[in-house]
């Protein structure tokens, strides 16, 4: 399993900038990705040891703004995503973690699930809200009956009913929050 290398940004870019100053710029290439804050750029040009030329906006992703000392994964094209992983993972996924560079979503394996690691933001920038959204969950009890969450984690699950189905143990969307129907 090969795991994608990290590193930080050494300044804020904006997103006109074409240039970003990485903490540690080992292992970066003309042609390596970089991604932050859902963004994925491409290396074009090593400047200087931390500063690299790069082309904003790569694998369906969009130029943005990100501040100094975000995070920045490190790999080539073929490890990174515009899918999210589905089913039971592998026993070795083909890299770790998987980033979904449509979405910005970066997911992990716990145990024998697919985990959103960087569940704090939205995505899909959506109104939650809305029946046509897909439902967040946030597990937040102590223990969970379900192989592979701990609390923290996030559950995504599409197209739940928006109206209590009245059967007993069935999940709708309940305006944003997951329900559990009690039934008739």
């Amino acid at each position: 399993m090969a795991a994608l290398l990290t590193t930080t940004l050494a300044r804020a870019t904006t997103a006109a900038d074409s240039q970003w100053y990485l903490t540690s710029g080992a292992s970066v290439t003309a042609g390596t990705v970089l991604f932050a804050d859902g963004e994925a750029v491409v290396v074009t040009q090593l400047v200087t040891t931390t500063c690299f030329q790069v082309q904003r906006g790569q694998f369906g992703s969009s130029a943005s703004a990100h501040a100094s000392g975000k995070t920045v994964y490190k790999g080539t094209p073929t490890q990174f995503y515009q899918v999210d992983p589905e089913g039971v993972p592998v026993d070795v996924p083909p890299v770790t973690p998987w980033i979904n560079t449509l979405n910005g979503l970066i997911w992990t394996v716990s145990g024998s699930a697919w985990i959103v690691a960087n569940a704090t933001a939205n995505p899909f920038n959506q109104d939650l809200n809305t029946t046509d959204s897909p439902t967040f969950a946030t597990v937040t009890a102590t223990s969970v009956v379900a192989t592979g969450l701990t609390a923290g984690a996030v559950v995504m699950m599409a197209s739940l009913p928006t109206a209590d189905p009245e059967v007993v143990g069935q999940l709708w969307n309940n305006l944003g929050v997951v329900t559990v129907s009690e039934g008739p």
